[in-house]
Parts: C-alpha cells; sequence; structure tokens
C-alpha cells in the first residue's frame, strides 16, 4: 500500500491545515492590515506600497535556495513543519513588539517590525516549495482540487467571522498599536493551530533528486518542457485579470455615482462566489482535469470585465454581479494553476517547478500599477476591453495546453466541454 493507505488521513491533515490559514491571514491581510499598519506607523504610503513588494519578493526569490534541500531529502514534512512555526512564532513576537515597546514608532522598533515581517515573508517562500511536494506527495491525486475545494469553502465561512472580528478590533483606533497587537496575536495562534494539521501528516520516504542545480540550471525546465512554458503564459496572461481587479470599486464610485454604503455588498458577493465555486471547481478538475478548469476560468475572467461595462447600462445595482465573478474566477485560478502545476510535474522535480513559475510570475506585481496608470490617460471602458483581449488570449492557450487525462491530449476540444 505505501503512501496510499494515508491519503485519507493527509486529506483532512490539509484541509485542516488550509482552514484555520486561512483565518490566520484574514487576521493579518497583506492589502489591508500589514499595510496600514506601516502606514501609521512610519506615516508614508511608499513604505506601505514596498511592503506589498517585500512580500512577493521575499516569498519568490528566495525559493531558488530552498530547492536543493528540499529535493535532496527523502521526507520534505520538515521543511514544511519549520515553515508554519517560524511563520506563526513571528506573529506572536510581531505582537510582543506592538504590546510592549515603548515607542512603537522609533528606528529601533521600525528596524525590528521590519526584520520580523521579512522573516515571515522568507519562512512562506520555504513553505510555498515544500508545501506543494509533501502535497503532491501525500494526496490521492483524484482527490487534490476537492482538497482545495473543501480549504476555500469551509476557510470562507471562517474567514467571515474572522474579517467581522478584524473590523471590530480595528474599529477602537484610540487603542493603536494594541489593536494591531491584538490581530498579530490572533493570526499566530491561528497558524499554530494550523501547525497541528502538518504535524499529524504521514509520510513516508520517497524518490529524491540527488545532484545538486546550480540557480540557474532550474531554468532548463523552461527549454526541456515547451509544455511548461505554455503553461507559464497562460498563467500570466489569465493573471492580468490583476489590472482591472483594484478599478472597479473605483469605477463604481467615480463613473457610475453608486453609493460607498455598496463597498459592503459588493465584498460580501465576492466572498459567496469564492465560497460557493471552491468545490465545484475542484471536483470538475479532478473528475475531468485542469485544462478544462483554467480554460472556463479563464472563459468567465475575460466576461468580467465585459459584464463591468454592460451591466450598469441596463440597471446600475447588476454591477455586484461583477463582484460574484470575481469571487467564482480569482480563486478558481489559483486551485486550477497549482493542480494543473501538479499534473505536469514528476514528483521528484515539483520544487523547481514551483520554484521557476513563481520567479517568471514576478513581473505581474506590476498588473495594479499598470491598471492605475492606464486610467489616468485612457477612459475605464478601454481598460477593462483591453483587458478583456488578453484574457480571451490566455483562454485560447489554455485549451492548447497538454494534458495527459484527455483523449484529446494536445487541445481542448468542443465535446469535451459539452460531455
Amino acid at each position: 500500500m505505501g503512501q496510499e493507505k494515508y491519503y485519507r488521513h493527509n486529506f483532512f491533515a490539509f484541509v485542516w491545515h488550509g482552514i484555520f490559514l486561512y483565518v490566520a491571514n484574514a487576521f493579518t491581510q497583506i492589502t489591508t492590515v500589514q499595510t496600514s499598519l506601516i502606514f501609521l506607523l512610519t506615516g508614508s504610503s511608499l513604505l506601505s506600497g514596498l511592503l506589498l513588494s517585500a512580500h512577493r519578493l521575499g516569498s519568490v526569490v528566495p525559493q531558488l535556495f530552498f530547492v536543493n534541500w528540499v529535493q535532496r531529502s527523502a521526507v520534505k514534512k520538515p521543511f514544511l513543519i519549520a515553515a508554519v512555526l517560524i511563520r506563526g512564532t513571528a506573529m506572536l513576537v510581531m505582537a510582543a513588539v506592538l504590546f510592549f515597546s515603548a515607542d512603537p514608532r522609533s528606528p529601533l522598533s521600525l528596524t525590528i517590525i521590519f526584520l520580523i515581517l521579512l522573516t515571515f515573508f522568507l519562512a512562506g517562500g520555504m513553505g510555498d516549495i515544500s508545501y506543494f511536494a509533501v502535497f503532491s506527495k501525500t494526496i490521492d491525486p483524484k482527490k487534490r482540487g476537492r482538497n482545495f475545494g473543501y480549504r476555500y469553502f469551509l476557510g470562507g465561512l471562517l474567514g467571515l467571522g474572522a474579517g467581522y472580528l478584524t473590523k471590530q478590533i480595528l474599529s477602537h483606533q484610540q487603542e493603536f498599536p494594541a489593536n494591531y497587537a491584538l490581530l498579530y496575536l490572533l493570526a499566530g495562534a491561528a497558524l499554530y493551530v494550523a501547525w497541528a494539521g502538518f504535524a499529524s501528516l504521514k509520510e513516508l520516504p520517497g524518490a529524491v533528486k540527488e545532484e545538486k542545480t546550480s540557480w540557474l540550471g532550474h531554468f532548463r525546465l523552461l527549454k526541456d518542457n515547451p509544455n511548461f512554458i505554455k503553461f507559464i503564459w497562460v498563467e500570466i496572461l489569465l493573471s492580468s485579470t490583476g489590472i482591472v481587479l483594484p478599478l472597479y470599486v473605483i469605477y463604481a464610485k467615480s463613473q457610475l455615482n453608486l453609493p460607498l454604503s455598496l463597498v459592503g455588498v459588493f465584498v460580501t458577493a465576492q466572498i459567496a462566489g469564492d465560497i460557493i465555486s471552491g468545490p465545484f471547481w475542484g471536483r470538475l478538475g479532478d473528475k475531468r482535469n485542469y485544462r478544462l478548469v483554467l480554460f472556463l476560468i479563464g472563459l468567465l475572467s475575460a466576461t468580467t470585465p465585459l459584464l463591468a461595462i454592460l451591466l450598469p447600462r441596463v440597471h446600475p445595482n447588476l454591477y455586484i454581479l461583477v463582484f460574484l465573478m470575481i469571487g467564482v474566477t480569482y480563486k478558481g485560478l489559483s486551485l486550477g494553476i497549482s493542480n494543473y502545476l501538479l499534473e505536469i510535474a514528476p514528483k521528484s522535480e515539483v520544487p523547481s517547478y514551483v520554484a521557476v513559475k513563481n520567479i517568471m510570475q514576478l513581473p505581474s506585481i506590476l498588473y495594479p500599477l499598470i491598471g492605475g496608470f492606464a486610467v489616468g490617460y485612457i477612459p475605464y471602458e478601454w481598460v477593462f476591453a483591453f483587458v478583456a483581449v488578453i484574457l480571451f488570449v490566455g483562454t485560447g492557450l489554455a485549451a492548447r495546453l497538454y494534458c495527459g487525462k484527455s483523449k484529446f491530449k494536445d487541445r481542448l476540444s468542443l465535446w469535451q466541454i459539452m460531455d
């Protein structure tokens, strides 16, 4: 039986971790909680913005340093355990600094805070490559998507409660920075609860890649596997939805004159789409394949900016459906990308595939800046239409990905969609 006898146990271990990771992220969202904390401490919007770049760079670039360690180890779980413990501890230390520092705005305190966050990001990079290595090895390939789906559904429900609690805690502005410290304390506690899931994982020794690969050597995958390059282009093109994601709310207020009170409704619609669609995408990918999932996600993503243009012309309140579509597609894209990668990557080389893919995606951090810059010179509708074209191109390329699980291996067939 080997590893297969632990599939059921490990399935629940990953779901457990995913649920409480979702909760931890709700308490310390990088785009809201952490950036606002840095702004309140420093008064610098530039440093707040740099935090987002540091998060992406710090999580991705170090993966090339970790990948050889992970691939040459017969058991990957210790790397995963270490990453979660480091991240959880970093959150608790952050809470302590904010609680007990006499002056959290002093140069010393700010230096410590940035070092803590950098440690958190670096541990995330190590955790990412070891996570997929362990996941590909310990979860039944026929149920990987459902695992993601259950995490999105159950984690999303708990995340709603955590998000509401975060709002209540931050509403007490007179208690700054103790209110932020409490959020980091809760996030650290949630990560330690999530750690229990990984601690219970059953992983048997597996295949290793004996030879050490240079940093640049990992990029030979791009030469040796043309389908991998095509897949990377699919993610780059489908991720271009990031150009318009920050613009939808601004467009609603500045161009459609919709009241700001609807923002809460927009957020609820997006979360609802996220929660409801997760199990659907996971089951569809497991039963059929993830090329089909990426194609359908791309099709819906390309339709979304067009709906943003057309729906308000029918009735302004229909604009809410745009955010429902964002919820349906945003996490679905992550689910499809992750699981398609596991379909095409040999188990012993999963860390290399993950690291190279993430490095090649780094330019996408500029997408929100591109959108913000573009609407300063051309109408929102033109930007939406342009991004829709990019997404349709990505959708067409997704249909041409290789799929070993389909009888139409080299391209998606209309009959496969209708079947």
